[in-house]
């Protein structure tokens, strides 16, 4: 907080989730929140009016005036969105609390259907599948080699995740923007960009508390 030459600044670099004053000051108004006690969040709300391409906000942050700059970049217009929900169900039994649930086969037999069908189109364009699970991918590419009779590293898929190695990621720089599909965890939104990509995959899993609820039929 040196006051030397007149003035202090500070710079946050936030994603889309931090998009209005009340919003900052909610999440970030504690100087040293706790983990147990203020866990990551995400906030939401409607939106007050149409975004601009650029806006600029005044307010109060820590006592000090600051400054919000809003620069969205993409059209939402642009999206189309498409959900699938999968709801992953239990039977209780006597002898064991569970049944083992099948809704990860069942997401990733639909997400290879998905692919299969969006790389038999002539203008596709690449498609980016995101899911936090190295093995989940590897079973992806195994099922499309399978299905497609030719589906090679480098020339039709890349995988980025946190264990590739230096080489791998030279390969990666000559050949992104020529490949059809790119598999990746979060490791792989870190400095990269992929201007070709017209569709995105995601797998994006909502955890609930698990519960046992218990009938007792009497009668028929």
């Amino acid at each position: 907080m040196d006051s030397t030459h007149g003035f202090n600044t500070k710079i946050i670099v936030a994603d889309a989730s931090i998009v209005n004053s009340e919003v900052i000051l909610q999440h970030m108004g504690d100087a040293a929140p706790r983990r147990d006690v203020a866990p990551d969040k995400i906030f939401f709300r409607p939106a007050s009016g149409p975004g601009s391409p650029l806006s600029v906000e005044p307010f109060e942050y820590g006592r000090s005036p600051a400054t919000l700059i809003n620069a969205n970049s993409y059209p939402a217009r642009s999206l189309d969105i498409t959900y699938k929900v999968f709801i992953e169900s239990s039977k209780f039994k006597e002898s064991e609390l569970y049944d083992k649930s099948d809704v990860v086969d069942r997401v990733q037999t639909e997400i290879t259907a998905d692919l299969n069908e969006l790389l038999n189109r002539r203008e596709a364009g690449q498609i980016i599948v995101y899911i936090q699970d190295k093995q989940r991918l590897k079973k992806l590419t195994e099922k499309l080699k399978e299905d497609r009779g030719k589906f090679e590293q480098f020339e039709d898929y890349l995988e980025i995740h946190s264990n590739i190695s230096e080489s791998y990621k030279q390969e990666l720089q000559k050949h992104k923007n020529d490949v059809k599909v790119i598999f990746m965890t979060s490791s792989a939104s870190r400095g990269l960009s992929f201007p070709k990509t017209k569709h995105i995959l995601v797998d994006i899993p909502w955890l609930a508390p698990r519960c046992a609820i218990g009938f007792k039929l009497k009668g028929t």
